[in-house]
């Protein structure tokens, strides 16, 4: 058996806000020494074993804030590449993906704008969630997809909110992004078109 915390992490991480808080690029990035793999079964029972050295690199980018008065902003992007610099394995080789169910590419970007009716109490808002293929550890290709989501809150007294928020406008048809879906078996469908309306309602 390989002992698990024999394993040996080198962490390198930098992050930089600008222009008070509205902007925010974060830099980040880790190296795996000797990485284990847990839950392989064996003869003997299940346990871990090496698969050499993974260096994950990225950068996330940020930015949110007021354009005017009543219009607000909110814009995000995420780049990660993941892969095997060494390995001890046959069926994960050098330069392959380490996890190739994480996204390389996300975006999400959302809007939400106060209305010049009803004394300014009514807001409405808007936005998408991106991002782009990935597989799972079998195989399994999921498609990119974007989604759009919007909805409108109404402040009808300090302590009482309505909210209609309606999810996938476009209906889109994906599966649910898991690491261990299968021909034939964990394959989930995520949620169809569908609105909600909720109450809040504070003391």
């Amino acid at each position: 058996f390989f002992d698990e915390s024999a394993s040996s992490r080198r962490f390198n991480f930098a992050n930089s806000p600008h222009f008070a808080g509205k902007k925010t690029i974060a830099l980040f990035g880790c190296d795996w020494i000797k990485n284990v793999i847990p839950n392989i079964k064996g003869s003997n029972g299940w346990y871990s074993v090496p698969q050499g050295e993974v260096r994950s690199r990225g950068f996330d980018l940020e930015v949110a804030g007021a354009l005017t008065e009543d219009l607000q902003l909110f814009a995000g992007y995420t780049f990660n590449v993941n892969e095997y610099r060494e390995t001890e394995s046959t069926r994960y080789l050098k330069g392959s993906s380490f996890n190739a169910y994480t996204p390389k590419h996300l975006f999400r970007l959302y809007a939400s704008y106060r209305l010049p009716v009803l004394e300014k109490k009514l807001t409405a808002g808007g936005g998408m969630n991106a991002q782009s293929r990935t597989t799972s550890l079998y195989g399994v290709e999921q498609g990119g997809y974007a989604v759009f989501n919007a909805n409108l809150r109404y402040q009808a007294t300090d302590n009482l909110e309505f909210r209609l928020i309606a999810s996938n406008l476009f209906d889109r048809r994906y599966y649910v992004n898991n690491k261990v879906r299968t021909r034939g078996m964990n394959n989930f469908y995520a949620d169809p078109f569908n609105v909600m309306l909720t109450a809040d309602l504070t003391f």
